[in-house]
């Protein structure tokens, strides 16, 4: 079965207010960038992602290093990792004090390394005290287990609805969007939630049904209506963004503290690539809108799409943002922030040139005029072998999966590596292909006839080329590639039960995987 959405009910306050104005960095740069510069912290050469994996095994080997302890600090306040930062630098400065009490006097250098701490802790400290629908425990931890649902793959995100005051049927990030909980917002993204999804047959259809049900029960001042159709997380963000400037103008109305949590939700998702070209449409049924949507049309901001809006607003920060993402497609996918929520550009984060990694954004699958992202390296592994994320299970694998953000269809590809074993895999198979003889696939790889006979088959394909075609698809954990073809299908012919062994990806229970190891290594022990 396929993950579902579902319907939440949410009734804790929205977040205050964003981040300040005072700890926002200036227009064009992120925190990690002013934060890595005051250090002079230059990017790893393979990105801060790989950074954050070295610098985790080289704090795991020696957890006495003040220097590990140090470096994954950086790597963690890079990443914007909030709560493994404050573990971390406590950790750290722990190791430090511990130092101290056994030493008479204190270096320049420990002075630096503490200094550094304390600054990561108090930056951990200040973004944790934010207010945010994650560490709300108001709904019995409701949130908590919508995103740990949606980290095992269990739960659509997209389709999974959350109540709101003026709309009913928002999904979760257009709710984080509309509420301005921008941590809400960034760590559903991380998990794979498409940023300009939107339904509207769906929606067209709620639309209706929601005149009718206003129309009966009009007991409540603010009457609920459905979502716009086709509105997006940043129509709904900008749209209150807007009215929010405009009415503050003419009838010196405000929601203060809480636009600021919105205007960062609107820039950030701006900055991972959400389109600024779909227009806001209300229904013409007055009866049937919420205060907000009311006020939207007396303030004549409806028909508009969200780049009109953004200079309704006069948020210049919004308004920069739109500008430099807009200036091409191919500066747009430059500047795109990674999905994993640091706020950095691929190429610095999860997406190293340097290594030769598979491309973090390919041709659109539903807009070929809108290139597609790599699906978040965050998320879960659509391997579904395992419970780890994508980044640190199959990322590396020939088959890459990204995300068409207008509808959350995760597609892939198989990338072929070009490595001396391949091409003389291609070579061999061409030469058969050439003399008569038939493809990899159509060799009967599954089959046709008794167990024997396709026994027989695929060793005769393993022996012309068709292992090194295998090892050179399969993970880049496996290590078959080491393995001598010859001797792999001299096994398999050994085998009563044949079966191709793998040394990855095990999804057999455990009783059948060790009956399987030892039929393997008898079978080899004859072939010895």
């Amino acid at each position: 079965m396929g993950k579902k959405g579902k319907k939440f009910k949410k009734t804790a306050a929205a977040p205050k207010d964003g981040e300040s104005n005072s700890r926002r960095p200036p227009p064009g740069t992120t925190a990690s960038e002013v934060f890595n510069k005051k250090l002079n912290l230059p990017t790893p050469e393979m990105g801060w992602g790989h950074e954050l994996l070295d610098a985790e095994r080289a704090f795991k080997h020696d957890k006495t290093s003040v220097k590990c302890a140090i470096r994954l600090a950086h790597a963690h306040r890079t990443m914007r990792h909030w709560d493994e930062l404050k573990h971390v630098s406590t950790a750290g400065l722990s190791l430090l004090s511990s130092a101290a009490a056994v030493s008479d006097s204190v270096s320049d250098i420990d002075t630096q390394q503490r200094d550094q701490l304390k600054e990561c802790l108090m930056d951990a400290e200040y973004h944790l005290s934010i207010q945010t629908f994650i560490n709300d425990d108001e709904d019995n931890g409701m949130v908590k287990t919508m995103l740990q649902d949606a980290k095992h793959g269990k739960l659509d995100l997209d389709t999974s609805l959350i109540d709101h005051d003026n709309f009913s049927d928002l999904n979760a990030l257009q709710y984080a969007a509309i509420m301005g909980d921008v941590r809400f917002l960034e760590k559903l993204i991380s998990l794979g939630a498409a940023i300009d999804y939107t339904d509207a047959t769906q929606q067209s259809k709620g639309l209706r049904k929601n005149v009718e049900n206003n129309s009966n029960n009009n007991n409540n001042n603010n009457k609920q209506e459905t979502k716009p159709v086709g509105a997006t997380a940043l129509t709904l963000a900008v749209m209150t963004l807007a009215c929010d400037r405009i009415a503050s103008k003419r009838f010196g109305l405000s929601s203060g503290g809480m636009m600021d949590g919105i205007r960062a939700c609107a820039v950030t998702l701006v900055r991972l690539g959400a389109k600024v070209d779909v227009t806001l449409r209300l229904s013409n049924n007055k009866n049937a809108l919420s205060e907000i949507s009311v006020l939207a049309k007396e303030l004549k901001v409806v028909n508009k799409t969200v780049k009109e809006m953004a200079v309704l607003s006069e948020e210049k920060e919004l308004i920069d943002a739109i500008e430099e993402m807009e200036t091409s497609d191919e500066e747009r996918i430059k500047l795109a922030y990674c999905r994993c929520g640091s706020r950095l550009p691929w190429s610095q984060c999860h997406y190293s040139e340097r290594r030769n990694d598979h491309p973090y954004h390919t041709e659109g699958k539903c807009n070929k005029q809108r290139a597609d992202f790599r699906f978040s390296p965050v998320g879960p592994c659509q391997c579904q072998n395992t419970k780890k994320e994508y980044f640190r299970c199959c990322w590396d694998d020939t088959k890459v999966y990204f995300m068409c953000d207008t509808t959350g269809e995760i597609h892939g590809y198989m990338k072929m590596p070009t490595n001396p074993m391949m091409t003389a895999a291609a070579s061999v198979l061409q030469k058969r292909e050439n003399a008569g003889a038939n493809t990899l696939l159509e060799d009967n790889m599954v089959g046709q006839g008794s167990a024997d006979e396709r026994k027989v088959q695929v060793c005769q394909m393993l022996r012309n080329g068709g292992f090194q075609m295998m090892t050179s698809m399969d993970s880049p954990k496996s290590k078959l590639s080491e393995w001598d073809g010859e001797v792999y299908a001299g096994v398999i012919e050994r085998l009563d039960d044949w079966f191709m062994w793998k040394d990855v990806h095990y999804i057999l229970a455990k009783p059948e995987l060790l009956k399987r190891t030892k039929e393997w290594n008898d079978a080899l022990e004859q072939y010895a």
